[in-house]
C-alpha cells in the first residue's frame, strides 16, 4: 500500500513539473503603454518575449535609429525588446526587434479608407517603429 502511494506522489509531481515547464516556456505578450495590444493584433502585430535573448545593437542606438528615420517625429516614449509576429509581414516576422514608440508632435497621415473617405486626414495614436535587434537596420514602421 506504501510503495502505490509513493509511486503515486511521484507521478503527481512528475505532472505537475511537466505542466509548469509547458506553461513557463509560452513566450509571453509584451506590451506598450503607447499602442494597446488590441489596435496591434488588428494591424496583425503582435509582441513577444524575447525572453534571455540579447540584442547586438543598444536601445539607445535603436532609438537614435528610429530617431533618424523619422526626425518629424518627437522624442521616445518606450522602448521594448520583442520578437515580432507578423505573417503578412515577412521582414519582421520571427525577428527580434527594438520596438520604439515616438510621440508624434501632431502628425497626420491620409486615409486610404473605404470609397468617399479617402485621403481624410487622420490623427494616430502611435508611432511604431522597428529596429533589427542584431544589425540595427530600420525595419518598418506603423501609426495606428
Amino acid at each position: 500500500m506504501m510503495g502505490a502511494i509513493a509511486v503515486a506522489i511521484v507521478c503527481v509531481a512528475a505532472l505537475v513539473m511537466i505542466v509548469a515547464t509547458t506553461a513557463s516556456s509560452q513566450p509571453q505578450v509584451v506590451t506598450l503603454s503607447t499602442a494597446p495590444a488590441a489596435r496591434l493584433a488588428g494591424e496583425d502585430l503582435a509582441l513577444r518575449s524575447a525572453g534571455v535573448v540579447q540584442a547586438g545593437v543598444s536601445r539607445q542606438s535603436a532609438e537614435l535609429a528610429a530617431q533618424r528615420a523619422f526626425p518629424q517625429a518627437g522624442g521616445v516614449r518606450e522602448t521594448v525588446l520583442a520578437i515580432v509576429e507578423s505573417p503578412n509581414r515577412p521582414i519582421v516576422n520571427g525577428k527580434l526587434c527594438w520596438v520604439v514608440s515616438l510621440a508624434l508632435n501632431g502628425m497626420t497621415f491620409a486615409s486610404s479608407g473605404p470609397p468617399g473617405r479617402s485621403g481624410a486626414v487622420g490623427r494616430p495614436s502611435y508611432l511604431l517603429v522597428f529596429i533589427d535587434a542584431q544589425s540595427g537596420q530600420f525595419l518598418f514602421a506603423t501609426m495606428g
